[in-house]
């Protein structure tokens, strides 16, 4: 049982937030995909973008959910985990002129942290989600 009740526009925010998560999984292996296939690099590199994009949005959503689920310990620290991720975006992107770093970072660094953190995010969430 969900230690915290949510409104409808709340629980909707957490449906969205997982649903994008699940979009930005899908790029992240489009992504690596790409490299590992010698894509354009001009289409990675914009779904990066895509990517950076709706990293952004999560850290702006984290806020909004940190507030709501403020009673919610557990989620408070897996919401806090994506810092992580943020830093290791950070790093990717300084790396913007070095290709075969990015594609290192991104393969065996960025994604295997996001896969973790989502499957902590979803556990996490899966209570306020499921009826």
């Amino acid at each position: 049982m969900p230690k915290v009740y949510l409104t409808e526009n709340q629980f909707q925010l957490l449906r969205d937030y997982l649903q994008l998560l699940e979009t930005i999984d899908e790029g992240l292996v489009w992504i690596i995909s790409g490299f590992l296939q010698g894509r354009n690099p001009g289409s990675v590199q914009t779904m990066l973008k895509d990517v950076i994009h709706a990293f952004h949005e999560i850290h702006f959503a984290n806020k909004t959910i940190s507030e709501f689920l403020q009673e919610d310990q557990k989620a408070l620290e897996a919401v806090s985990g994506f810092q992580t991720l943020e830093d290791h975006m950070k790093a990717l992107i300084e790396n913007e002129h070095a290709a075969s770093e990015q594609e290192r970072m991104m393969e065996y660094v960025l994604y295997p942290a996001f896969v973790c953190w989502l499957r902590e995010i979803q556990n996490t969430f899966k209570s306020y989600i499921v009826h």
